[in-house]
């Protein structure tokens, strides 16, 4: 028979075996709602990581379509510069032919000859100026262009390293 002593003690014994019983319990079901969890986590993280790839395949296209671009605008600039390059040579062509003529002339109606070259001069001048303001022009809208697309190009590029770099820390 056992004394109200030691009923008590079992009676502790078992409050105390009931205590570590809900706490293992309740550990328990905290780690099956995690598992539970898990793979809807997962899942999710792995939507957003395929999102973000997309997003970053298509910020890579945007880049090399921007690149390409602008390497179009680069040939663009050389040949506008050809052009400009052969207009001067066709000017100085044409100035060197008028000069001959009138060194050939010699004598011969020296003042009309004189005056008709200065306006073929000056018109040859007018034309050749007028191409290099455009050649100019073009050249400088490029240039800042280029330079846009450049900036464009360097701060996608580091959006790009950091998603990169994200995306591998996870």
């Amino acid at each position: 028979m056992v004394g109200p002593f030691g009923k008590v003690k079992n009676l502790e014994k078992s409050e105390q075996l009931l205590e570590t019983a809900e706490e293992l319990l309740s550990k328990v079901e905290k780690e099956a709602k995690k598992l539970k969890t898990g793979p809807e986590t997962i899942k999710e993280d792995k939507k957003q990581s395929l999102k973000r790839e997309q997003m970053l395949l298509e910020e890579k296209n945007k880049i090399l379509t921007e690149l390409e671009r602008s390497k179009e605008e680069e040939e663009k600039c050389q040949i506008a510069l050809q052009s400009l390059a052969s207009a001067l040579h066709q000017a100085s062509s044409e100035a060197s032919e008028l000069k001959e003529k009138l060194l050939s002339l010699g004598g011969q109606d020296y003042e009309t000859h004189v005056e008709d070259l200065k306006l073929v001069i000056k018109s040859t001048n007018e034309k050749t100026l007028y191409e290099v303001e455009q050649t100019k022009k073009q050249l400088e809208s490029s240039l800042v262009d280029w330079e846009m697309r450049e900036a464009g190009l360097v701060n996608h590029m580091k959006k790009f390293a950091e998603e990169v770099s994200s995306m591998g820390k996870k």
